[in-house]
């Protein structure tokens, strides 16, 4: 009897499920998982090693190495072969954000977690968010949705020079609770 098949964890379904060759009518079409897909987001996008994508998806190295080899195979067919690629199905549960794996991009982080590194261990903000594996988009302004929004299309407007100057009076960054005195924090367009 074969084991059963355990639910893989991806952050979020594809925002482009299908592709298709300029100038070919309906052929054939591959279809490839979400799953297939998310493996090759981590790895070959996210540069995830097949350990860190296990660990992320909840699944062992051995299944994602053969995930993988099946998801490539695909996308060698599709493109050498002039196939169109589809993308869907699958075992697959969407993250939720509360698993200590989830991905950094989509998932909610809680505020006091983060707060909670920064007073604890008395360091500045964006070190923090670094040492959990958080990027950081400094100088992002308006709507949220529509930044993330922005973010998953890839044209996010945000400013990577934002980075926390030294401070003037004394002190070093994370020595301030979250709110309480705006100093040296640059990039964005204004000093905070």
């Amino acid at each position: 009897m074969a084991r059963p098949r355990r639910c893989r964890k991806i952050c979020t379904e594809p925002a482009y499920d299908s592709f298709k060759p300029e100038g070919i009518s309906v052929g054939e079409e591959i279809t490839m998982t979400v799953d297939e897909y998310e493996v090759i987001r981590l790895v070959d996008l996210e540069k995830y090693t097949h350990e860190q994508c296990a660990e992320r998806m909840g699944i062992s190295r051995t299944t994602v190495t053969e995930i993988y080899e099946s998801a490539r195979y695909k996308l060698a067919d599709s493109v050498v072969n002039g196939k169109k690629l589809h993308i869907s199905g699958g075992d697959y549960q969407l993250c939720d954000g509360k698993n200590v794996f989830c991905c950094n991009r989509l998932c909610k982080r809680s505020e006091e977690s983060v707060r909670k590194i920064i007073i604890q261990r008395k360091v500045g903000a964006q070190t923090a968010l670094k040492e959990a594996g958080i990027r950081l988009y400094g100088g992002v302004k308006g709507n949220a949705d529509k930044a993330i929004e922005a973010y998953l299309k890839g044209n996010l407007d945000y400013n990577p020079e934002v980075h926390c100057t030294t401070h003037e009076h004394g002190h070093s960054c994370g020595e301030h609770h979250c709110g309480e005195e705006k100093h040296g924090c640059s990039g964005n367009g204004e000093n905070q």
